[in-house]
């Protein structure tokens, strides 16, 4: 795979090489690379409004921008795509049906573009596809193990094997399989998908009924090639089921560690493979979360019914044995939003399957989703580089405070020099049937990073986080489950840590107790207020960041908060980057102190608030500010209502002010992947405070040191650490409805989306809701929205406006609701569809063009391109970039060497004339005029009128 952007030097063997390796990138699944800019030869008579090898922008009709980018393979990743120009995002990309090209709209117009650029979500103002590589190669071949974390040296190669369980002294395993097809998916389209696992149970299990886990692996490639000689060319799109020579990847499978464990300790255990899903998630505006929490229901299901009737084809070994009340759920990647969901989801049923605890491990949270009454603790790797963004933390931030009384307690753990993938064997090189990466390659392709790098000695082997993994699942389960509060110190925010996990670091970056074992002081996530600022400090309350250089995303200008920061990107900032589905709603809100001398943040304390002696903690959250080089020295002083004081500085406390490891790269890379920004736990055992009379405190302070600085506070509590009484909420649900109307030809309008509870509510039910046009990006609406007592239902304005040209079918509005307060979420995402009634326009391309090859251009300089340009005309103006499919049909010319076979219309916004553009390069050698024969195809926003077939000259320049 290269490894950086190709630099199309002179020379033909040079630049053939290196075309090539573009070539053999794409057929491997790569991202077509951010191909380098291509300078237009002059003169050109027909130009697009910006263009490069596989990207172009042209303006719209509304005055902004089409901004496209061929993709030979989009990898298969957990993040979400982006696309970005010239180094700043645009916004989501919508995948077409042919998988082979991403778009974006946006309302500006876009001038002198010099580069478009994938990224992904958590990332996007990191460009990508010039320096990350893609997914790994989708051969049969095992990759050879490196000598670092991923596996150990001298693995070598091997043909694909089959994943087998490995059972650990007394656990029995073994996998069953229900087919391909066993189950249809309304939340997928109606698709069906695989009923597939492997079930982890103790031996001996009659005499008792035994807690259930149930594990979902994350978003990875679906299938792997198996029998090269049958696979076609192109690399075909993710499908299901696998095609001829492919094999399914038994990701469920990789998960032995966790699931013996948790066996060995008395639980069921099942881990389920969800490849149907991974392969046809991006079409559904939640990217597939629904259909994961649907596929872990369904498998609770299936197990109710092997427990009632013993026809599981274990052999009946579960018959009975089974206790569906006391249930637990893991979630990896994409997983882990799922059970979260299906947590949710749960609730929703009529008889409801025991849920107490959730354990995402390294997810997603694009739904910006909020958990009351169920235990969770989230675990983020800090060497994570495929959910670059560690956005996992906003599932805790956001559910801190979401439900008045909620007795659950949660959690979330930073796990330094963790990856994404090693939890699992079926990700880690060296170990995987199918072929797989580090993902820390996503972020620093040379694997270098003296962080993170596979190489730095901070960074975990693959053995070593498994181990992490499985000791902090065994710990959680076995403390919610089994009710053993041995392990309650784990998740607390003391320093106690699992036997087994080694060498390894890991931080407490939450820790809330159940709301009646905790007092809050002062949340910092609405006023600073009860606290009083005096001295040489200011405060204010921030949320959510915008990263540096980066115009606001869509739904900044709605938010109630400031940014906590303009200066650092927001793939680093865990608690404040934005979502990539509820784009709008402000992430975290936090107290941002900011000092010049010494100053203090007192907490006057009254009432039972003095007591206290009936706590076992004092507890807050806190980071350093951005530019600290060195703890933050915060002291927190106590004082009592006969004015002794007690002064603890911080830094001895916790690792929280801290400055967390990492500096930005020297290599390819130019923006900061490291260190990270984010909020972590600061515990004072009460136990140990001497000085003050605990029965009788009348204030809590933070005081600032002299100088100059800054640093970030939240949630500060007494608590005392309890496993909290989890269960399956019986708060009032929250769906968002469907609307479907006529768009119209004309005129303006307003449509109500539905907001519905299950049933009336006696408090206010707050939400944030984001209505968005996927398409273009545009926010419809953007803002709080609120369900008033003893009301079940409201409305969300949605403006749209009818036309007279082709919107492909429909219009689509995504509308979701995130970070519901006093309720629990049932269907957070809704869609307005728009009926359009218009035809797409009929395409007419004059068969014949000629185009003069350019100069060659210097090295390292961009390459210089000409056009093949075809006159064209569209019997109609379109509402919606028009993008044209062609592919290679002979000629003397040399694809990807003197042309790319691909071709992109260029006509005005509003307009039907124009041309269809075939790029061209040059070359140093003195030719004969050479032929290029094209088809084109069908596409989704066209319809061919005439030949389909263009002939084109490419005379030499000599």
């Amino acid at each position: 795979m290269p490894r950086s952007t190709p630099s199309f030097r002179a020379g033909r063997a040079g630049r053939a090489s290196r075309l090539t390796g573009l070539v053999l990138a794409v057929a491997a699944s790569a991202v077509l690379p951010s191909a380098p800019t291509l300078a237009a030869a002059a003169p050109v008579a027909h130009h697009p409004a910006a263009s490069g090898l596989g990207w172009r922008v042209t303006a719209t009709a509304t005055g902004g921008s089409a901004v496209t980018l061929d993709v030979g393979r989009l990898p298969v990743r957990d993040a979400l795509p982006w696309l970005v120009v010239d180094g700043r995002p645009v916004g989501p990309a919508v995948l077409s049906d042919d998988g082979r090209r991403l778009s974006a709209v946006t309302d500006r117009r876009l001038v002198g573009v010099q580069d478009v650029e994938l990224a992904w979500s958590g990332s996007a103002s990191a460009p990508s596809s010039s320096a990350l590589p893609s997914s790994a190669p989708l051969s049969s071949a095992r990759q050879p193990s490196p000598g670092g974390p991923g596996g150990s040296p001298g693995a070598g190669t091997a043909a694909a094997r089959t994943s087998a369980a490995v059972a650990a002294d007394g656990v029995s395993t073994r996998d069953y399989d229900l087919g391909d097809e066993a189950l249809p998916l309304s939340s997928l389209g109606g698709a069906r998908v695989e009923l597939r696992g492997r079930a982890y149970w103790p031996e001996g299990l009659p005499g008792r009924r035994h807690p259930v886990v149930v594990l979902l692996h994350g978003r990875h490639e679906p299938c792997y090639v198996t029998d090269p000689e049958h696979v076609p060319e192109p690399v075909p799109l993710p499908e299901w089921p696998c095609p001829d020579g492919w094999s399914p990847v038994p990701s469920y499978g990789g998960y032995d560690d966790i699931g013996n464990a948790l066996a060995a300790a008395g639980h069921v255990v099942v881990s389920v493979s969800a490849n149907a899903v991974n392969a046809l998630d991006h079409r559904e505006p939640d990217a597939g979360a629904q259909a994961r929490a649907d596929l872990v229901l369904a498998t609770l299901d299936l197990l109710a019914r092997w427990d009632k009737k013993g026809d599981d084809p274990l052999d009946g070994v579960l018959d009975g044995e089974l206790d569906l009340h006391t249930v637990g759920l893991l979630g990896h990647s994409r997983g882990g939003e799922g059970v979260v969901l299906a947590a949710l989801a749960n609730a929703t049923r009529a008889t409801p399957y025991g849920i107490r605890a959730v354990l995402p491990l390294a997810p997603t949270d694009f739904l910006r989703l909020t958990l009351p009454g169920t235990a969770m603790s989230v675990l983020l790797p800090y060497c994570d580089g495929d959910v670059l963004d560690l956005q996992g933390a906003h599932l805790v931030d956001d559910t801190r405070y979401a439900v008045t009384g909620d007795r659950a307690p949660r959690s979330a753990l930073l796990v330094h020099g963790a990856n994404h993938n090693f939890f699992n064997t079926e990700w880690t090189p060296g170990l995987s049937a199918a072929p797989s990466i580090d993902d820390w390659e996503f972020a620093d392709i040379d694997n270098d990073d003296p962080t993170c790098g596979a190489a730095a000695p901070t960074r975990l082997a693959a053995a070593e986080q498994r181990a992490v993994g499985a000791g902090y699942a065994e710990a959680f389960f076995r403390l919610h489950l089994a009710d053993e509060r041995s392990f309650l110190p784990y998740f607390d925010g003391s320093a106690a840590r699992p036997a087994g996990i080694g060498r390894a670091v890991v931080d407490v970056a939450a820790a809330q107790q159940p709301a009646d074992e905790r007092l809050d002081l002062a949340r910092f996530d609405e006023s600073v207020a009860p606290a009083v600022l005096s001295g040489a400090v200011t405060g204010e309350i921030c949320g959510g960041a915008l990263a540096p250089g980066i115009e606001e995303p869509p739904g900044t200008g709605t938010h109630p908060l400031p940014p906590c920061t303009t200066r650092t990107p927001t793939y680093v900032l865990p608690d404040w980057g934005p979502s990539a589905i509820a784009l709008g709603r402000p992430a975290s809100p936090a107290l941002h102190l900011r000092w010049s001398g010494h100053g203090s943040v007192r907490v006057p304390l009254s009432g039972p608030a003095r007591r206290a002696d009936r706590y076992d903690a004092l507890v807050l959250r806190a980071a350093p500010g951005e530019t600290a080089t060195a703890p933050v020295p915060l002291v927190l002083r106590l004082t009592d209502t006969r004015g002794r004081t007690t002064d603890l500085p911080v830094p001895a406390l916790s690792p929280a002010l801290t400055p967390l490891p990492g500096e930005p790269p020297t290599g390819e890379l130019d923006f900061p992947i490291l260190p990270k920004l984010m909020l972590r736990q600061v515990h004072v055992s009460l136990d140990e405070v001497r000085g003050v009379d605990l029965h009788r405190l009348a204030a809590v302070e933070i005081l600032t040191p002299d100088g100059t600085g800054e640093a970030y506070i939240a949630d500060l509590a007494f608590a005392s650490p309890d496993e909290g009484r989890p269960a399956p909420t019986t708060l009032p649900q929250v769906s968002v409805g469907d609307v479907t109307e006529a768009e119209g030809d004309s005129g303006t309008r307003t449509l109500q989306v539905p907001v519905r509870l299950s049933r009336p509510s006696s408090v206010p039910v707050s939400m944030w809701v984001d209505a968005y046009r996927p398409l273009t990006g545009e926010l419809a609406f953007s803002g709080a929205v609120d369900i008033a007592p003893g009301t079940a239902a409201t409305n969300v304005p949605i403006e749209v406006t009818g036309n007279t040209v082709d919107d492909g079918g429909f219009q689509e509005i995504v509308v979701v609701a995130s970070g519901v307060e006093e309720a629990a979420v049932a269907d957070p995402l809704g869609l307005v569809r728009l009926v359009d009634e218009e035809p797409p326009p009929l395409l007419t391309v004059s068969g014949f063009a000629e185009a003069v090859e350019p100069p060659l251009g210097l090295p390292d300089e961009p390459m210089p391109v000409a056009y093949l340009a075809f006159p064209a005309h569209l019997s109609a103006p379109s509402g919606l970039p028009v993008e044209v499919s062609a592919r290679a049909a002979g000629g003397t010319a040399t694809e990807w060497y003197d042309y790319a076979p691909i071709a992109f219309l260029d006509v005005p916004a509003g307009e039907t004339e124009g041309s269809l553009l075939v790029p061209v390069f040059g070359d140093e050698e003195v030719e004969p005029d050479e032929s290029v024969l094209l088809e084109l195809l069908e596409g989704e926003s066209y319809v061919l009128d005439g030949p389909a077939s263009l002939f084109g000259v490419i005379r030499d320049a000599g």
